[in-house]
């Protein structure tokens, strides 16, 4: 069997054969789960309609796609497709998120310091000043008042 599958013979009187065989798939992935649970089973028709649709996509013919001693095997090789697709789209947007990932948690973890009692000294935030006691930043919030009313 080829990737690509050939189109020509697909139709919309196929329906009935398409219905019966998300059944099918639906029954092989059931058969396979010991205890699935209610998500996994709330998951199965759309699993079984899209794993359906794959086999009839790539099926070079109508008997072929219908062929009841290959539905294993081809299940297998769409299935494994579509897991590499998906897990390389997950590859790729994990790496493009990385340098806002990285800056996400070097805020988070700057955040922490944020009106801390100054006593927790962390080695790699030396650099940065402790933050301002309570006592100086009730003074600059004098300071920034007296220098509003002084304005009106």
């Amino acid at each position: 069997g080829g990737g690509g599958g050939g189109s020509d013979w697909q139709s919309d009187s196929h329906l009935k054969y398409r219905r019966a065989m998300v059944k099918v798939v639906a029954e092989l992935l059931a058969s396979r789960k010991a205890n699935p649970s209610a998500k996994w089973l709330s998951e199965l028709p759309y699993k079984a309609r899209k794993l359906e649709e794959a086999l009839y996509r790539t099926a070079p013919s109508l008997e072929a796609y219908m062929d009841g001693r290959t539905v294993k095997a081809r299940l297998k090789v769409v299935a494994s497709a579509i897991t590499n697709r998906f897990r390389n789209a997950r590859r790729r947007s994990s790496t493009m998120s990385v340098g806002s990932t990285s800056a996400m948690s070097m805020s988070m973890s700057s955040a922490g310091n944020v009106g801390g009692s100054g006593s927790r000294s962390r080695p790699h935030s030396s650099s940065m000043p402790p933050p301002p006691s309570n006592q100086q930043h009730q003074a600059s919030a004098r300071r920034a008042r007296s220098l509003n009313d002084g304005a009106s």
